[in-house]
């Protein structure tokens, strides 16, 4: 599990460690800690590279809203 993966929930959900435990219990509390650890001595980067990710994320949900399926389904009024 890469340190990026257990941020989004601290990002998105405002989970700290002993909620990452309870969601990932795969994990040892020893290694979240040390992700967020990793975190916060890289912060910036780490944010940064969280926003290109929803970039991309919301340049393809625009783009799959214009799919060729959809504008057949809109031509039939089935889509609006």
């Amino acid at each position: 599990m890469k340190v990026i993966e257990l941020i989004v929930g601290v990002v998105a959900y405002g989970w700290n460690a002993e909620d990452l435990c309870r969601q990932y219990p795969h994990l040892k509390p020893a290694q979240i800690h040390g992700a967020l650890s990793y975190y916060y001595d890289h912060q910036a980067a780490m944010d940064a590279e969280l926003d290109r990710i929803s970039d991309i994320a919301g340049e393809k949900r625009a783009a799959s809203l214009d799919s060729p399926i959809r504008q057949r389904l809109r031509s039939l009024g089935k889509q609006p």
